[in-house]
């Protein structure tokens, strides 16, 4: 879990990056599929909350 860089930029990434979340051009971007059913992911509220913080951390960066 965390931050790598992927194509020049940080992403946030669950999950084994089955969730990865960005920002492109002053917007941010999320992707959650299970890679290998293609499923929904699932969530723990350990990870929730991870996620809701770095989008609020990046909503913050991005705001106008």
């Amino acid at each position: 879990m965390g931050y790598k860089v992927v194509n020049d930029r940080p992403v946030f990434q669950l999950l084994d990056g089955d969730v990865s979340v960005w920002i492109d051009q002053e917007e941010i971007y999320m992707k959650a599929v299970d890679r290998r059913s293609r499923d929904p992911v699932e969530l723990t509220p350990k990870e929730a909350r991870e996620l809701a913080a770095v989008l609020l951390e990046m909503a913050d960066r991005t705001d106008d």
